[in-house]
């Protein structure tokens, strides 16, 4: 028996990377147009293990938690109380003692927009020390965006706290498309220099699974929440 372990064992620790499931900490930097022809920059730190993704950004200025499993095809968002609130005695009671959280499922393609296509070049690039093939993002009206991806880290899913595609905040119109593709996007950009998504850094580590779990004295308001599982934004 011991003999039939060691083999499996070994098997596992001979299989490539993506196929045991990249964990580690990703970084992104997001830039989107903003009023008045201004540029905002942002940025996301994402927490990977395996199919679950857990990130922590800020949604009109408040601290907010999205952990999602492309493989289970579910969202989890937590929202801690900011300091300056102060909820009402029977949410406190019913368990709102540090915030309020909701959970829901994505669709199998995150409500991927079927007028957005991807086309694989015949082309690699380096990123952030990993390799990516380049792809062209299209829609009827022709190519509106390039990207690189790669399915070494596991399948993007969009970190959407809403699930409102008319919300600012709501994911773009190619993120159903990569998410179906299974892969991550690298880097995405429109014309040379302008990139609306790109990832700065990757650093394998151990990820512990508490980063995945929402902590105690949080309020389940998901009854509440409006189904998160709706068409991408543009």
């Amino acid at each position: 028996m011991r003999y039939v372990l060691a083999a499996m064992l070994t098997l596992v620790a001979l299989q490539p990377a993506a196929a045991q499931g990249f964990e580690g900490t990703v970084v992104i930097r997001l830039t989107a147009p903003g009023p008045n022809n201004t540029t905002g920059v942002g940025g996301m730190v994402l927490n990977i293990k395996g199919s679950r993704t857990a990130v922590v950004t800020r949604l009109v200025g408040e601290e907010v938690h999205i952990v999602t499993d492309s493989k289970a095809r579910t969202r989890t968002v937590w929202l801690p109380k900011p300091p300056t609130v102060k909820f009402p005695p029977d949410m406190v009671a019913a368990g709102a003692v540090n915030g309020v959280m909701f959970t829901g499922t994505i669709a199998p393609t995150a409500g991927a927009n079927a007028a957005v296509t991807l086309k694989q070049l015949m082309t690699t690039e380096t990123i952030a020390g990993i390799t990516c093939s380049d792809y062209d993002i299209n829609t009827a009206q022709g190519v509106f965006r390039h990207m690189c991806a790669t399915p070494a880290l596991g399948r993007f899913v969009f970190p959407d706290a809403t699930g409102a595609s008319k919300n600012p905040a709501a994911p773009p119109s190619w993120a159903g498309a990569v998410d179906a593709a299974g892969v991550f996007p690298l880097r995405i950009w429109s014309t040379p220099g302008r990139n609306d998504l790109e990832v700065i850094s990757v650093t394998r580590r151990a990820v512990p699974d508490s980063a995945f779990v929402v902590p105690g004295g949080y309020l389940d308001m998901s009854k509440y929440h409006p189904n998160p599982n709706q068409k991408q934004g543009d």
